[in-house]
Parts: structure tokens; sequence; C-alpha cells
């Protein structure tokens, strides 16, 4: 039945390109099968790794398909807010993609939504499909009606305004924080979080030297290239820019 929900849905950058060649070079065939396992892995291991004080109505229900990932959850539910969830999770799988040298694009909103386990149905969802064929680069936006909802929520009596998850950009769009350090899985000391931004850094160099520079895939890192130093700065992290 249709209820109100968070929901998103996300692209892996580069995925189409990356697996013609896995289909043929078996470094790239052992590199698609660590992705595969960590997108397949990710349902399980997320939700079983969840603080046992989260109810299970709470916990963001999946749909992979190729590339795209698509997640959603209750936009209200025994205190916690959906959109924090979801976003939450958004954060999580950037964090585990860029990891292995790869990027998300995105988009999130909020309303009605008709989720079943291999489908998914309603406005919202077409709203966040939409805003994410727009997004720009490696960003995952926020819906006009996610942004209204963000304004006056509240997530375990925190108001959502507070939490830090999200970028107000200077023309207006808001945009996830998918860099923010304290969704590195593992992260229970500061070296831990330098240690993982020094691997981004490392793939983002490495895809600028490998693409063709100024070709679309090329502009999409280095539009991460910008995002990350400004990630670097905002979070107060001892790694260098690029």
């Amino acid at each position: 039945m249709f209820e109100q929900r968070a929901v998103a849905f996300l692209d892996i950058l580069g995925f189409s390109e990356f697996l013609r060649q896995a289909e043929t070079t078996p470094q790239k065939k052992n590199e698609f099968d660590v992705l595969k396992h960590l997108i397949d892995s990710h349902i399980r291991w997320n939700n079983e790794h969840l603080a046992p004080t989260v109810p299970d109505a709470v916990k963001p229900k999946y749909i992979f398909i190729s590339d795209s990932i698509v997640l959603s959850a209750p936009l209200s539910e025994q205190g916690f807010d959906g959109l924090v969830v979801v976003s939450q999770t958004c954060i999580d799988l950037s964090h585990k993609l860029l990891e292995k040298g790869f990027l998300l694009k995105g988009g999130i909103s909020v309303g009605s939504v008709w989720q079943e386990p291999g489908n998914i149905f309603g406005s919202a969802y077409i709203e966040a499909y939409l805003l994410h064929e727009k997004a720009r680069g490696p960003t995952i936006e926020l819906t006009t009606r996610a942004i209204d909802h963000l304004k006056g929520a509240s997530h375990r009596n925190a108001p959502l305004t507070i939490l830090e998850l999200w970028i107000t950009q200077p023309d207006g769009r808001v945009t996830l924080d998918a860099l923010y350090p304290s969704y590195i899985r593992g992260v229970t000391q500061y070296a831990r979080t330098e240690h993982a931004f020094k691997q981004y850094r490392a793939w983002i160099h490495v895809r600028l030297d490998e693409l063709t520079r100024f070709g679309s895939a090329w502009e999409k890192w280095e539009m991460m290239r910008n995002l990350f130093n400004d990630a670097l700065a905002r979070h107060h992290i001892n790694v260098p820019k690029l």
C-alpha cells in the first residue's frame, strides 16, 4: 500500500563502461566481482549492524538494478525520521564506493511510495528518479519536497536542521554531505578518518590521470576533487588537498 516514505534513487557513475571492460579484461572482471559483492552484501550488512534500538520498521528497503540503487524508509516511525535514515545510508554507500574508486549521483525525495520486494511505485520515487537524472556529477540532491520536510521535521527529538548531513549550495540547491566522516565504517578514531580520506585522494588522483582530460568522466572526477577539498576544510581533516 502507499505510505509516506523518504526515497533515494542512486546511480554508480561510469558503471556501464566499467562493465564493458569487465567482460573482456580479467583485472576489471576481478574488480567487478568485488564491487558486486559490496553492493549485494550492503543490505544485509547494513541492517544487521544497526543499533539494537533501531526498530525493524525503520530499516531501509532496497532494490538493486544493475548500476542503480533504490532505497526507502518510513518518513516517520517511532521517533525516527526517514529522510535522516535514507540520507545516512546514502552517505554510507558513498564512502564504501569511493573506497573502491566509484562515484554516486542521485536524488532524494519524500512523499507517497509503495515499495514491494522487487518493485516501487509512487510520486516520491518518480521525483527522486527525475532529480537524479539532472544531478550535477557526483552529487546527491534533495527535491523541493524533501527540503521543505527538512526545515520542519525532527529525528529522535532533534531538529533535522542541526544534523549537518546536508549542504545548502549558493544557488539554493540542497545536497547531501556525501563525505561526512562520521559514517566511515570502523571510524573509531581520527586516524581512521585520515586513512580513508587518503585512500579517496589516491583514487581521485588515479582517475584524473587515467581519463581523457575534459571528457565527461574526467569532469565528474574533477568535480569530486573539488568536493573532496571542500570536505577536508569543512570537517578539519588533516590530509593534503588535491
